[in-house]
């Protein structure tokens, strides 16, 4: 985590008293985001994979400040799947850059389209654009707020792809799962915004993939539990086995890598290129120090906080 970063971000935004340090180091990158799109440096679509109450849509709403305010000329559209999101964005935008700044619009609101589509900022359901063709075709920037369909989740699953390809996929496979869990009545938001505790169900006949899942939430408990008679199974990957076992021995502090090689039975350095910047290890909270030779300089995974 960056904590330059998180300080200067809880004393711009006051919702960020609300939030974990790791929740604003999450919304600070995807505010950083937008910021390589509108700057140039990245062309075309950035998808940023977050899991539910990281702070990615807190992120998104910090990232259109900081562009609008560099730039008022700047013309945004932010698209969010429901009404009640909707209006949230639009409060959370209009406190910092002001009513005259900021407009919103769907079936149910008080407004006028035309008055609202005028203005620099504007917050929309994703189902306006299938309904009013060319009508944000003046806009600079769109920042769309979960835009993964059921449709996109079957896609992810299907062909047969290697090396990074592979990785890619899988992925947006997870990330495709963590999205689903976020939608419906399992998701609980607070009058802050702020992600409460959740319960999920995740049936999948691939263990290493269910601790992958699990692993970008971190401090989550989790339970296995049989279905129609189909027997729960360990994780088989190497990989896989020791990010299982870090989960379920995560004391915070740092774990040397003796003490895993114990565990999992394998010599880390077998799979070195595999765990030195594996996400999935730092969503956890850990990078892996490979070691090397010399009194003190032992491989362990560092805890980051």
């Amino acid at each position: 985590m960056i904590p330059e970063a998180i300080a200067r971000r809880r004393a711009a935004f006051d919702e960020a008293k609300h939030l974990s340090d790791w929740q604003v180091h999450s919304a600070h990158i995807a505010a950083g985001a937008i910021n390589t799109v509108v700057s140039g440096f990245q062309t075309g679509p950035v998808y940023s994979p977050m899991p539910t109450g990281s702070g990615k849509t807190v992120g998104a709403i910090w990232g259109i400040i900081d562009q609008v305010r560099e730039d008022p000329s700047l013309r945004v559209c932010f698209l969010t799947p429901n009404k009640e999101a909707v209006e949230k964005v639009h409060s959370r935008l209009t406190q910092y850059l002001g009513p005259d700044q900021v407009g919103y619009y769907h079936s149910d609101a008080f407004t006028d389209k035309n008055t609202e589509l005028r203005k620099p900022v504007v917050v929309l359901t994703h189902q306006f654009i299938p309904h009013n063709p060319g009508r944000l075709d003046d806009r600079d920037l769109f920042v769309v707020d979960e835009a993964i369909t059921q449709d996109a989740l079957d896609d992810a699953n299907r062909g047969a792809l290697v090396g990074d390809y592979q990785r890619i996929r899988e992925a947006n496979y997870i990330d495709n799962m963590m999205q689903q869990l976020g939608r419906g009545g399992i998701r609980k938001i607070d009058e802050q915004d702020v992600a409460g505790p959740m319960t999920g169900y995740i049936l999948t006949d691939q263990s290493a993939r269910f601790v992958r899942l699990s692993a970008q939430y971190r401090n989550c408990s989790t339970l296995t539990l049989e279905y129609d008679g189909i027997k729960v199974t360990k994780p088989v990957g190497r990989v896989a086995k020791v990010l299982a076992y870090i989960k379920d021995n995560n004391h915070h502090q740092d774990i040397e890598a003796e003490e895993v090689e114990r565990a999992v039975g394998l010599k880390l350095r077998q799979i070195k290129n595999g765990l030195q910047g594996n996400w999935d290890l730092m969503m956890l909270g850990y990078e892996y120090e490979p070691g090397g030779k010399g009194r003190g300089k032992k491989a362990r995974f560092k805890w980051l906080g």
